[in-house]
C-alpha cells in the first residue's frame, strides 16, 4: 500500500512539474543569423521573485495516504510550507538565477549585445509577453523555474533528490519569440544521496549543491537546445 501511494504521489509530481513545459513548449534554437539586426541593441534579463520550493517527505505523503484525499491535500500543504521555510532559513538561491545570468552573459560576449538593467517581477507569472510593461529594450531574457522541489526516491524512501524544471523565452520588444526551450532534471539515486536530515543539515548545505547541479544541467541543455538547433523538448534522465 505504502509503495502505491507512494508512486501515484510521485507521478502526480512530475505531472504537475512537466505539463506546463513538456507538453506546451516547443524548442525554437536561435536562427543562423542571429544577432544579423540585433548587434549593439540592449538586452534585458527578466528578474522574477523566488519561485515555490517543497519538500515532499515521504513520512508526510505516507499520513496524506492513511487520511485519504483530504490528507493529502493538507499534507501537500505541509510539504510546501516547509519549503517556503527553508527558502528564508537557508537563503535558498533559484537556480533560475544563475541560469539567465550565464546565458546573458554567452549572448552578450557572442553577439555584441549591451545588456541593461534587468527588469524587475514583483509576482510570479506565466507569460513574459502579457506580464512586463516593457522598458526601453530591445530584448528580453526570460529564464523561469517551473518546478522545484526535493523528493524521495520511489525505490528508496530513505534517500533524496531534486526534481527540477525551467523554461527560457528570449523575446523582442513586441513580445515575439526569438528562441525558447525547456529543460527537465530528473534525480538519480546514488551512493552519496542524503537522507532527508542530511539534505536539510547545516542550513542546507547539501540542498543547495543538488539545486546547483539541477541548474547546471538545465544550463547546459539549454545552451544546446538554443545553439545546437534541436527542435523538440525532451525530458532528461
Amino acid at each position: 500500500m505504502r509503495t502505491r501511494h507512494g508512486a501515484r504521489w510521485l507521478l502526480v509530481t512530475v505531472t504537475l512539474l512537466c505539463v506546463e513545459g513538456c507538453v506546451s513548449t516547443k524548442t525554437i534554437p536561435l536562427a543562423g543569423s542571429f544577432p544579423g539586426e540585433w548587434t549593439g541593441k540592449s538586452i534585458a534579463l527578466v528578474q522574477r521573485p523566488l519561485p515555490a520550493f517543497a519538500v515532499m517527505s515521504s513520512g508526510k505523503v505516507a499520513l496524506g495516504a492513511l487520511l485519504g484525499p483530504a490528507g493529502m491535500g493538507a499534507m501537500g500543504a505541509a510539504m510546501a510550507r516547509e519549503g517556503a521555510r527553508l527558502e528564508v532559513e537557508d537563503h535558498l538561491q533559484d537556480p533560475a538565477v544563475a541560469i539567465g545570468q550565464s546565458l546573458l552573459t554567452e549572448l552578450v560576449a557572442a553577439d555584441h549585445l549591451r545588456a541593461v538593467d534587468g527588469v524587475q517581477l514583483t509576482r510570479p507569472t506565466g507569460s513574459t509577453a502579457h506580464a512586463i510593461a516593457l522598458p526601453a529594450t530591445d530584448l528580453l531574457l526570460d529564464v523561469r523555474t517551473v518546478g522545484w522541489q526535493a523528493m524521495y526516491f520511489p525505490t528508496d524512501w530513505n534517500r533524496y533528490g531534486i526534481l527540477y524544471s525551467v523554461r527560457l523565452t528570449l523575446t523582442d520588444a513586441r513580445g515575439d519569440i526569438i528562441a525558447q526551450g525547456f529543460c527537465v532534471h530528473h534525480p538519480q539515486k546514488t551512493a552519496d544521496s542524503p537522507t532527508h536530515d542530511e539534505l536539510l543539515s547545516d542550513w542546507g548545505q547539501r540542498l543547495k549543491a543538488l539545486s546547483r547541479k539541477s541548474g547546471d544541467f538545465c544550463l547546459q541543455d539549454l545552451r544546446h537546445k538554443l545553439f545546437g538547433g534541436e527542435t523538440a523538448v525532451a525530458a532528461h534522465d
